[in-house]
């Protein structure tokens, strides 16, 4: 079974089971203690009346349990393990395109997307690489190129991170601005000399688009970032 982790239905799973403890220990029928007898007490554990309705609220408590399991709870779990999925799905085509170093990752639909990026390690691992100001050109143009496309994706999926809880939309929100933030740079790349070709290979810091791969660097590290920290939301 799921294991149940919001404290108010960890009580009901509680208040389930002493009822179905008391639930088994009445219908055992269990001889009167004597220090109970001709006592009030006493009477209303051994009246059949009294048995008889406390076993069916009893029955009834359990069935309404059972219910609220099989069509709220279960329910309830399954569409947010999908709009999660949805919106980890989103994140991971931008930070995919540059794992992969991905060409065409911009054009990859959602349900096909590789999650496999993300993983905290694998990005705390990344973000100290893109602190080193060598990252290759191809893999910062993909990413860049993926992040414009899915901006308005994230925009519009802002709704579903609301539904999961207030602090999903928060961290969603910051998320759309730092792809934002990543997309702005699209269409600004600096002209380049064929002669010059060879500078930008080589990340050196002679070449005309140094500093807008600086730029693009300090993004998508900024992306990453807020990435693992969504992540932590799960």
């Amino acid at each position: 079974m799921e294991i149940i982790k919001d404290k108010n239905e960890r009580v009901l799973l509680a208040l389930c089971g002493v009822s179905f403890f008391t639930l088994i220990i009445s219908g055992a029928r269990f001889p009167l203690l004597s220090i109970f007898d001709n006592t009030i007490v006493g009477f209303l554990l051994t009246s059949p009346t009294y048995i008889a309705v406390f076993e069916n609220i009893l029955i009834g408590f359990l069935a309404a349990y059972i219910f609220y399991l099989l069509n709220s709870y279960y329910p309830r779990k399954k569409l947010r393990k999908n709009n999660l999925n949805l919106l980890n799905s989103c994140v991971a085509s931008i930070l995919d395109s540059y794992k992969r170093t991905r060409v065409y990752g911009h054009e990859t639909a959602l349900p096909y997307v590789n999650t496999e990026c993300l993983n905290p390690e694998w990005l705390r691992l990344k973000i100290v690489e893109l602190k080193r100001a060598k990252t290759d050109a191809l893999k910062l143009k993909f990413t860049l190129d993926t992040a414009h496309t899915r901006e308005n994706d994230f925009r519009n999926l802002l709704q579903i991170a609301s539904s999961i809880s207030p602090e999903h939309a928060e961290r969603w929100l910051v998320l759309i601005d730092k792809v934002r933030l990543l997309s702005e740079n699209y269409g600004k790349q600096p002209k380049v000399s064929d002669e010059e070709m060879n500078l930008v290979r080589m990340r050196s810091e002679d070449s005309p688009m140094h500093l807008y791969h600086l730029s693009l660097e300090f993004r998508i590290m900024e992306l990453m970032e807020v990435t693992i920290e969504w992540l932590e939301l799960e």
